[in-house]
């Protein structure tokens, strides 16, 4: 059964999600994955209101493999391509920051979103705020993923009201050690 088929239980979907994600962290698992037809399961998986964070849910498995799609050279255009990319990835990192996993790799992801041009989609669904409160509660793991994904939105200059408003008392309190 696939990822999202409403007849698969979330322990099939959380095993598909392992599977993916092993696969996609070797050398052409990415590019497989992605031809294969995975990304458009993997956002509605992310964009499903009742996935709960938690590791070892699907959807923090999912967002873990979408990270590796988006991590690749091979495929990070597809993944900015996707619809909903950007919404689905925001929505799972707004939901890791009350749960203990998710909120490392939805904030990589986003990081390279924002490099592949997703910057003002980024702004306007919400991550700057996300992102933002990574800082103040998140991982330290996580917090260098928002810090990445901050500092290339800050390259468009069309997102510095957003970044003004949001994430500089984080960020220079975070600079300044506190």
């Amino acid at each position: 059964r696939g990822l999202v088929e409403p007849s698969a239980t979330p322990a099939e979907q959380e095993a598909a999600a392992a599977a993916l994600l092993a696969l996609t962290g070797g050398a052409g698992g990415a590019a497989a994955a992605v031809k294969a037809g995975a990304l458009p399961p993997l956002v509605r998986l992310l964009s499903t209101d009742s996935v709960k964070a938690g590791w070892g849910c699907p959807a923090d498995e999912a967002m873990a493999v979408l990270r590796n799609l988006a991590e690749s050279d091979d495929t990070v255009r597809a993944v900015a391509a996707e619809p909903g990319v950007v919404g689905a990835t925001v929505s799972t990192l707004q939901r890791a920051l009350s749960g203990p996993g998710g909120a490392e790799s939805a904030a990589a992801a986003l990081a390279c979103l924002a490099v592949a041009g997703k910057r003002a989609e980024i702004v306007r669904e919400g991550g700057v705020e996300a992102l933002s409160a990574v800082l103040q509660g998140g991982s330290a793991a996580a917090k260098t993923q928002a810090v990445r994904a901050l500092s290339s939105l800050a390259e468009d200059e069309a997102s510095h009201a957003a970044l003004a408003e949001s994430a500089l008392g984080p960020l220079v309190e975070l600079a300044g050690g506190d």
